[in-house]
């Protein structure tokens, strides 16, 4: 049990720097994969975060308040990744694909979060470590510059980890890949303002 989750563990750490550097390549052998412990350790990661979160936020170690509200958000997050791969799966039954496995969905989709979890550790971080209001003098802009600088990079490497992850998943052409992904956020734009207005996530967790 302890090496299937050690394995597990290394697995993810190995295809997380693939996706780093080679992302094509590693996304192609991640819709291959078909071991659920890393699906499991991405998710656990998740949950990790969420309690992290509500640390930062309600600034106490309450077991209860932290559990709770962590659950709710992790809870929401699971609800909206089976939204969102079964979207795609439901597309590609209506297209008539050939060789589509909702297996694919999940592995290159729970991986396809990476950028998104390290983003959300950082902002949260941040807001412990120099919360707002934050200055306009030479530091703060430095400040402002860098963590745009990095927030455009994790935002680029998120669009081009969703369109792999359509792209193999589904074995669609350019085209057709940027046409589903049009036809996803048509839905998943008012999905995510419900999801704001609601007070769950100001940014999708997706």
């Amino acid at each position: 049990m302890v090496s299937k989750i050690l394995t597990s563990v290394i697995m993810v750490l190995h295809n997380l720097s693939r996706l780093i550097f080679s992302p094509y390549t590693a996304m192609r052998k991640i819709v291959q994969e078909s071991d659920y412990g890393q699906v499991g350790v991405i998710f656990g990661l998740v949950y990790l975060y969420f309690l992290y979160a509500n640390i930062i936020r309600e600034r106490t170690l309450h077991p209860f308040i932290i559990s709770k509200s962590a659950l709710t958000s992790f809870t929401v997050f699971l609800v909206t990744f089976f939204l969102v791969t079964s979207f795609f799966y439901i597309v590609g039954k209506m297209l008539s694909l050939k060789n589509l496995k909702y297996r694919k969905l999940v592995f290159s989709f729970a991986y396809s979060v990476f950028p998104a979890l390290l983003w959300f550790i950082a902002t949260s971080t941040l807001y412990f470590l120099l919360p707002p209001p934050r200055t306009i003098s030479i530091p703060g802009k430095m400040f402002a510059l860098v963590f745009s600088t990095y927030s455009i990079s994790l935002f680029l490497w998120r669009f081009i980890l969703l369109y792999l992850s359509v792209r193999f998943s589904l074995k669609t052409t350019f085209f057709k890949t940027i046409a589903i992904i049009a036809l996803f956020f048509i839905w998943f734009i008012p999905y995510s303002f419900v999801m704001y207005q609601l007070k769950i996530f100001r940014i999708p967790f997706i």
